[in-house]
């Protein structure tokens, strides 16, 4: 039999209570930190092994992508090669990858052609299809949450390269929410209301999506 007394962290800590489950100030595990977890054994135990339980392996991200473009962001590494981002499989199917500024598309003989090169996790990406295709990335290596964005006065065409969902309000740090004029996406925007907060059809970041921050500020 195993009692657990407790688990704690820095400045926080939570205990299992048979009826309520546990309870306290931890409410998730953090991979980045330490915990000091403390066991009641029986006295024949000594020792105590275990393993845990809900880690996410997967590193998959299946992007559905409809004839058209489609503003999507790029779930991969750091940067990767246009050429290799595609799986030769399915390059067929797409006419082009336009950024901001630059654009690429295939060529049956010379692969990739255009002033784009590499796609970046921090940059968003219109993609145009010929017809609907389901592209999954086996490589979609998570992103770290408090990733930098280095943006310019005017429209600024970013990723949300994390999974999930988040709000605008909350997505956007409250020191340079203020900067911020518009935020639009594939066929959704939403703007800075002094009294209202955020409104307009866009109500949230989704992961796998592209959007045009407008500022009016660099920062």
């Amino acid at each position: 039999m195993l009692d657990t007394d407790g688990i704690i962290s820095e400045g926080v800590a939570s205990s299992y209570n048979p009826v309520l489950g546990w309870t306290g100030t931890i409410d998730y595990i953090e991979r980045d930190k330490g915990y000091w977890v403390k066991v009641i054994l029986e006295d024949d135990m000594g020792s105590l092994n275990f393993s845990v339980s809900g880690i996410d392996t997967d590193h998959s991200m299946t992007y559905y992508l409809h004839d058209g473009a489609n503003l999507v962001s790029y779930i991969g590494p750091d940067s990767m090669d246009v050429g290799d981002a595609i799986p030769d499989s399915i390059e067929e199917h797409f006419e082009a990858i336009i950024g901001q500024g630059v654009a690429a598309s295939p060529d049956p003989i010379l692969g990739w052609v255009g002033s784009l090169s590499e796609i970046e996790r921090i940059s968003g990406y219109w993609i145009k299809m010929e017809d609907a295709i389901d592209l999954e990335l086996e490589d979609a290596i998570p992103t770290d949450p408090g990733i930098m964005y280095s943006l310019h006065y005017g429209a600024n065409l970013i990723s949300f390269p994390i999974a999930g969902s988040v709000g605008i309000a909350d997505g956007i740090p409250d020191d340079v929410e203020e900067f911020f004029t518009g935020i639009i996406g594939e066929g959704v925007a939403a703007s800075p209301n002094p009294v209202l907060g955020w409104v307009g059809s866009l109500s949230e970041f989704e992961g796998t999506k592209g959007y045009w921050a407008k500022v009016d500020g660099a920062f």
